[in-house]
């Protein structure tokens, strides 16, 4: 009988000492302990309230941004145009490679389909502009085709061709153009040549409603062939990237 109480006087001890043990863990691991080793009345800071109160502020400070660019630039986007705000840039359409007799279907001649043209061998979706490159548009002749010599010299009319030799005025090499992409390689050497190619490839590039969609399998320009005629400067219709929409 003396032998059971002692176990069981033993077994109550060491319960005891386990409890405590376990308080006195719990006690040292609650944050809200001051360096005094008292518990602070301060209620805790969940991590899901602080998450909370950054993505409030980052919203606040967005709204805000474009609050007073509506106020000040009449814009919420202050002007600004780029690839970040164009549908295409989050859904990028499926690439493809599209011969001509395969662009021309695209030429805004089917209300079904949309509008494609080409500059430099890289296709453009631009039925956003159907008023312009549609049927009736004013720059109708576009649709369908790659016409980059038409996009430099202006002449609408016997331009309408990728090819780009003969635009070069100067008997030195100044400058050389390469534009590349998987089946074409187009090349020129007129400084104010490569300046407006490259400034029609940015307006299409960075318009808000247009965007790429894959390149052209260029035909091969024969070497031997005629090269178009000059462009008379009085029939020409010189645009700049600016003037078109």
């Amino acid at each position: 009988m003396v032998r059971q109480r002692h176990g069981t006087q033993q077994e109550s001890e060491s319960r005891l000492r386990l409890d405590a043990s376990r308080l006195v863990q719990d006690v040292m691991s609650d944050p809200r302990l001051a360096k005094s080793g008292t518990v602070s009345n301060e209620p805790r800071k969940p991590r899901a309230k602080i998450t909370y109160l950054i993505l409030k502020w980052t919203l606040f400070s967005i709204f805000f941004a474009l609050g007073v660019g509506q106020f000040i630039a009449g814009d919420i986007l202050w002007g600004y145009r780029g690839r970040y705000v164009k549908k295409a840039t989050y859904f990028p359409p499926d690439h493809r490679v599209f011969t001509p007799e395969e662009l021309k279907q695209y030429d805004g001649s089917s209300p079904d389909k949309p509008i494609y043209l080409s500059i430099l061998g890289r296709v453009y979706d631009v039925s956003a502009g159907r008023q312009i490159y549609g049927p009736g548009g004013s720059y109708s002749f576009f649709a369908g085709r790659d016409a980059s010599r038409a996009f430099v010299t202006g002449c609408f009319e016997t331009h309408l061709t990728h090819d780009l030799r003969g635009l070069s005025q100067q008997d030195v090499l100044v400058r050389s153009l390469m534009m590349q992409t998987r089946h074409c390689i187009l090349m020129t050497s007129n400084p104010s040549l490569v300046k407006s190619i490259a400034s029609w490839k940015q307006f299409f590039d960075g318009h808000p409603r247009y965007y790429n969609i894959g390149v052209l399998q260029l035909p091969h320009v024969d070497p031997a062939s005629p090269i178009p005629a000059p462009c008379d400067d009085d029939a020409a219709n010189h645009k700049e990237p600016d003037d078109v929409l």
